[in-house]
């Protein structure tokens, strides 16, 4: 959710349960006649698939907590940066980062492309759209590099917001910098369909893209596109 102050974006994680219906009818009304929208990916199984080496940067993680007398599993990583800045500021936030990032960086080589991303690339050229997601933005520049010819006009990675996903913050700065409301958010998991839901001060609409969505593959992606 989001609330303007002072000229300020503020938001909050997410919707309250009890306004999620409402929302849910606003959304639907102000994005029944969405024009000109900017597309916008999730990155990790909806462009790319990065093999990152879980477990080894687990290990890594749990030693840096050990060093600095915090309990507990590393488990999930996102929310331990977290747990890192509480309890160590952000000099230790931004040392678990340079782990976790170390470890996407690593699986860049051995990363592979969706299938459909070379059709969607073609779709895509001459295009404005963007890259949001809850992996560090670096290793995505250089995996979409790899594979695709057509560059994101802008990619928002967790180390470019104070929340990562389900948050929308992600969706809200993207909408800031293209200069526009009207999104169609595209990918794989529970938390980018939240995050379209929580942006409500956005016109966006969710394309759920992979196994246990109705779009499959980017094949079907951009025949969606292009009807």
């Amino acid at each position: 959710m989001e609330w303007t102050f002072a000229g300020k974006a503020l938001f909050v994680t997410e919707v309250p349960k009890t306004w999620r219906s409402a929302v849910r009818c606003l959304k639907a009304w102000r994005t029944k006649d969405l024009s000109d929208p900017v597309y916008v990916f999730d990155f990790d199984k909806t462009l790319v698939s990065l093999p990152v080496d879980i477990e080894y940067v687990r290990k890594r993680v749990q030693l840096l907590m050990k060093e600095h007398d915090i309990e507990g599993e590393p488990r999930p990583l996102l929310g331990v940066l977290e747990k890192m800045k509480e309890r160590g500021g952000q000099r230790l936030k931004d040392e678990c980062e340079t782990i976790i990032k170390e470890g996407e960086m690593a699986a860049v080589g051995s990363s592979t492309p969706m299938p459909g991303l070379e059709e969607l690339d073609a779709a895509l050229k001459g295009e404005r759209w963007a890259v949001v997601t809850n992996n560090n933005s670096d290793p995505v520049k250089l995996s979409i590099g790899k594979w695709m010819r057509q560059m994101p006009s802008l990619v928002v990675g967790r180390n470019d917001v104070q929340l990562a996903k389900p948050s929308p913050e992600g969706l809200i700065k993207a909408a800031n910098a293209l200069g526009t409301s009207n999104l169609v958010y595209i990918g794989d998991s529970t938390s980018d369909h939240q995050a379209a839901e929580n942006a409500i001060s956005l016109n966006v609409i969710f394309w759920g893209v992979g196994e246990g969505h109705k779009l499959e593959t980017l094949h079907d992606v951009v025949k969606k596109m292009l009807s």
